[in-house]
């Protein structure tokens, strides 16, 4: 991990949008050496100064930190390079034992989590805040359960996994039938040859036991579209924040010959690629105007309370602080500072100086942004601005 503390931290999270969190004391943001070259590159076209701890080891009392870089505002001519493609080798895995896998994705960068043995669902509570790459707490949590299956947290690992499933013995929908599909794998290589682009497969590749396929990605801290199917596409499911996946190594039992079967990387692909712009754009949410183009209050400049303490330009820079305050929310948070924060822009609103329709997709886009689901969003905004709506200057 990266790390920079107090004042670099309120920069970097202010200016190129890192979440910052207290640690050790100091306020604190971070992100993972292996996306490295994605948030250095922000930070030099941001032009910001700062210096970074790094990550170099573990040992009893846990990490071992060091000063690592110290980056300073330069010329564009002196910018640091990156690759065009910026992909990573995977480093081998060890696959004499469950635990040995374990370490070696963890030494890839990964946040592994355990896994019921021969099964999918996390071993442990509150996963999410305890994916870990700590060697001490992998060896721990294997030698109490050899036989555990391993999960790679995805949003801590900076990763999106583009899930292709089989058939299950279903027909594809009359869409995707006349193009001759017969499973997810299908399905993904219509949508990647309809953008002339077929280098999405690419990349470190799982196959499941099951016949599918588990394509991983590296994310640049943006939301996408994540669940089953999304768009429409027959048996494809992305997973990123909020998500895990089960890494390879892992085995689950076979229904029909009761063996067990494995996750096994494709050996010709071992480098992990940036998602493609075009998929990143097919994923990225919609946001939802039409749900908010029923509005009945539009701004009009002579509705403006003359005794309100919200100018229209005022107003403006609230929300503007608002949705930040919502991009940047602590997990667990979220969806109450969304109802917070749009509660407090319903009393603006009400005042005249806003304009509802394209406050409510400002707070959208802010919530979206911050990882929380659309529908959920949508209600807490609409919920929210009612209610402060009754409290006006």
């Amino acid at each position: 991990m990266f790390n920079a503390f107090e004042e670099d931290a309120k920069i970097l999270s202010e200016t190129i949008g890192l979440k910052s969190f207290d640690k050790f004391g100091f306020l604190t943001v971070g992100f993972p050496v292996n996306s490295s070259e994605i948030y250095f590159k922000k930070i030099l076209d941001n032009q910001l100064s700062f210096l970074t701890i790094v990550e170099t080891g573990k040992n009893r009392t846990g990490s071992i930190r060091e000063l690592d870089q110290v980056f300073v505002i330069s010329n564009e001519n002196e910018k640091a390079k990156f690759p065009e493609d910026p992909r990573k080798l995977l480093k081998p895995i060890d696959k004499t034992s469950l635990k040995s896998i374990a370490l070696s994705h963890a030494s890839n960068g990964f946040y592994v989590i355990p896994l019921i043995e021969n099964d999918k669902r996390p071993l442990i509570s509150d996963w999410q805040k305890r994916a870990t790459t700590n060697t001490l707490q992998i060896n721990a949590w294997w030698d109490d359960n050899p036989k555990a299956n391993i999960g790679i947290v995805c949003q801590v690992s900076n990763l999106i996994i583009i899930d292709l499933d089989v058939a299950k013995g279903e027909d594809p929908p009359i869409k995707w039938s006349s193009l001759q599909v017969k499973n997810g794998e299908d399905v993904f290589k219509n949508i990647c040859k309809k953008h002339n682009d077929l280098s999405a497969f690419d990349t470190y590749t799982v196959n499941t036991p099951s016949g599918g396929k588990h394509l991983y990605f590296y994310d640049q801290n943006e939301p996408i579209k994540q669940g089953s199917e999304v768009n429409g596409w027959w048996r494809v499911d992305t997973r990123s924040r909020g998500g895990y996946i089960v890494a390879e190594g892992s085995q689950i039992v076979d229904s029909n010959s009761k063996q067990p079967r494995s996750y096994s990387s494709i050996d010709s692909l071992q480098e992990i690629s940036i998602l493609p712009d075009w998929l990143r754009k097919e994923l990225t949410p919609e946001l939802s105007k039409s749900f908010f183009s029923n509005s009945s209050s539009a701004l009009n400049s002579k509705l403006v309370n003359p005794n309100s303490s919200f100018t229209p330009n005022k107003a403006e820079e609230i929300l503007m602080k608002r949705c930040d305050l919502i991009k940047n929310a602590k997990k667990g948070t979220r969806h109450q500072d969304l109802l917070r924060h749009s509660c407090f822009i319903g009393k603006i609103i009400a005042s005249g100086s806003l304009d509802e329709l394209q406050a409510k997709n400002k707070l959208l886009n802010a919530a979206l942004d911050s990882g929380l689901d659309k529908g959920e969003s949508i209600s807490a905004i609409k919920s929210g601005i009612e209610y402060g709506k009754k409290f006006t200057n």
